[in-house]
């Protein structure tokens, strides 16, 4: 069952990059956005998931190994404003793009940490890092380095997303050093804050039970 959910939400994901797509080359000039409060553990858990055909099965069978590390999500919760599936495709976006910065495995890892009224979720690798003058580029529209076999779209989109919600992504790498992608996001604290309040008022409302006994 949690297979099939998480192949249902790849496929409307996967429709949804068709239509930023569509949206970026101006066949479609208005898109149409589902905006929800997230909860950004989530977010990356299922985006995960969508990845592990690359950096588990996949990687496995040719006897690559990838460890996956999260850090700093146990303690708090972070919640942000986005539309869930443009969300997930960045985190997708990025991973793939560290899977392919270690053809031999490496670690992937995830961490994040408050700043005012932000959350910064720090993705690191430690692959073969990227050039400066690549660097400088990555998130033209269809530049890429992987050939064919790639579109050029994912950090350009990524990048796009970030900025339409109030975010923003920063590329810390060096060749030979790995990489590491920020993703600062602004937090919804205040409205998790009033929806729970609201929640309480209701939960608190007095009730009359009618016991019936058959003897």
């Amino acid at each position: 069952l949690d297979t099939l959910r998480i192949i249902e939400k790849a496929a409307r994901d996967g429709a949804t990059v068709v239509d930023k797509i569509q949206q970026f080359s101006r066949i479609k000039q208005e898109y149409e956005r589902v905006v929800e409060i997230v909860d950004l553990h989530e977010i990356i858990d299922e985006a995960l998931a969508f990845t592990i055909p690359r950096w588990k099965i996949e990687a496995q069978s040719k006897g690559i190994e990838y460890e996956i590390i999260k850090n700093g999500f146990t303690a708090a919760k972070y919640h942000a404003k986005f539309n869930p599936s443009e969300l997930r495709e960045v985190i997708v976006n990025i991973v793939n793009n560290s899977i392919d910065a270690m053809p031999n495995g490496g670690k992937i890892e995830f961490s994040a940490k408050e700043d005012s009224e932000n959350v910064i979720i720090s993705i690191s690798d430690n692959g073969v890092g990227i050039k400066e003058e690549t660097k400088d580029k990555m998130f033209d529209p269809f530049f890429t380095t992987k050939g064919a076999k790639r579109s050029g779209l994912g950090m350009s989109l990524s990048h796009s997303v970030m900025t339409r919600y109030g975010g923003k992504i920063i590329v810390d790498t060096s060749q030979d050093n790995g990489t590491t992608i920020h993703l600062k996001i602004p937090l919804c604290t205040k409205e998790i804050a009033r929806t729970e309040k609201k929640e309480e008022v209701v939960s608190s409302r007095s009730v009359s039970i009618l016991m019936i006994d058959d003897d």
